[in-house]
């Protein structure tokens, strides 16, 4: 379809060009990337949205089906064997079962996870680090541990993930190590240190994706050595009408055009009346997280190099990261009158470069961005 349009565009266009989608879902295999060549003009733009009478739902996950149900620690389980994981092709730690966001395992057991949906409490359980009585000591890429609250016999070891919450950060820690007799962690991102809170006591933290945890309904787990993913259903759900989807992507679309001073840009191009769902947390196994805010996280939609493009009606949700961003290079966009929920990380972030330099990223600054809750209709021609 694409190649249809960038025909339709090379020809020159005579009125605005608007490419209808068809209800229902469009699994995607890569980015639904765009380039200079896809741009509209300020008369004739080009608009990729939903058809009339439906929506269509971009989607960077995929359905799972073939479930084999059985028994797990007492309690009914569903299992699924999927190849890819074990050749390394495939790995997710975000899961939508109907509709809703599914926790991975958790130590302590949270009492706010009892129904399937993972959130805070004000009597939420936590480990604790174990500093030196001198916080300075405390080698780089290590933290200490108390007796009983980890162990090195757990499966997939290096699969689990410590989040600590620290000042106001949430600091994503890999297990590159773990000795339980000197109780002493090693962590796969060497550089981090200085795990104490405001008080000077160890920062809280809690275990995920721990095997060894899977005794909640609503929870699920994925073996990364043996490639089969076992999920704990709540009583109402069925492996054959109940939706499970796993993320493939990180990123739906993305506008791609040159960030440098007079480069060749996207511009007058369109994103309207579009769900854009599930996206992957690319958190990288050997960096902690950022400063703050999570901002290396990608956006599922990303304008880099676009000018006067336009994101309108739209909803953006089961996102493992951000649902927008807007990066170097761009100027005069519009993001006007969309939804966004069940986020990973926030719903739009602009100009974040400065913070986190990506190696593709040089150029101008994004500038001059309108984010609103008007909406706008246009008319023109329609391709299906």
């Amino acid at each position: 379809m694409q190649a249809t349009v960038r025909s339709r565009i090379a020809a020159g266009l005579r009125q605005p060009l608007r490419v209808e989608l068809g209800s229902g879902v469009w699994e995607l295999d890569a980015p639904l990337d765009f380039g200079p060549q896809d741009s509209g003009t300020a008369a004739c733009p080009v608009t990729w949205g939903s058809a009339p009478g439906g929506r269509a739902v971009l989607s960077g996950g995929r359905r799972l089906s073939g479930w084999r149900v059985g028994v797990h620690a007492g309690r009914a389980a569903w299992f699924l064997d999927l190849p890819e994981v074990v050749s390394g092709a495939w790995w997710f730690s975000q899961l939508w079962v109907g509709g809703v966001r599914r926790p991975r395992t958790r130590l302590p057991a949270s009492p706010a996870c009892h129904d399937g949906e993972q959130r805070f409490r004000a009597d939420e359980p936590f480990f604790r680090f174990a500093v030196p009585a001198d916080p300075r000591l405390q080698q780089a890429g290590t933290a200490g541990f108390a007796a009983g609250d980890l162990s090195a016999a757990w499966r997939n070891p290096r699969d689990v993930k410590l989040v600590c919450l620290r000042y106001w950060q949430d600091l994503h820690l890999h297990l590159d190590g773990l000795d339980e007799t000197g109780r002493l962690l090693r962590f796969a991102d060497p550089l981090v240190k200085d795990l104490v809170d405001e008080k000077g006591e160890g920062s809280r933290y809690f275990t995920e994706n721990v095997w060894e945890a899977l005794t909640t309904p609503g929870q699920w787990y994925l073996d990364r050595s043996s490639g089969r993913l076992t999920y704990l259903p709540l009583a109402d759900e069925d492996p054959l009408r109940t939706p499970v989807i796993a993320p493939r992507l990180t990123s739906l679309v993305r506008l791609r055009g040159e960030t440098r001073h007079g480069g060749a840009k996207v511009h007058h191009l369109r994103l309207a009346h579009l769900d854009l769902l599930h996206a992957e947390h690319a958190h990288p196994r050997d960096y902690r997280g950022s400063a703050q805010a999570q901002f290396h996280l990608p956006g599922a939609v990303q304008l880099r190099g676009a000018e006067d493009c336009a994101v309108y009606g739209c909803r953006l949700a089961h996102l493992g990261g951000y649902a927008l961003e807007v990066r170097r290079g761009s100027r005069a966009n519009r993001i006007v009158g969309n939804a966004f929920h069940d986020l990973g990380a926030g719903a739009v972030k602009v100009n974040h470069e400065g913070l986190h330099v990506r190696s593709e990223d040089t150029g101008t600054a994004a500038t001059r961005h309108l984010s609103a809750e008007d909406a706008a209709d246009w008319e023109g021609d329609a391709l299906p």
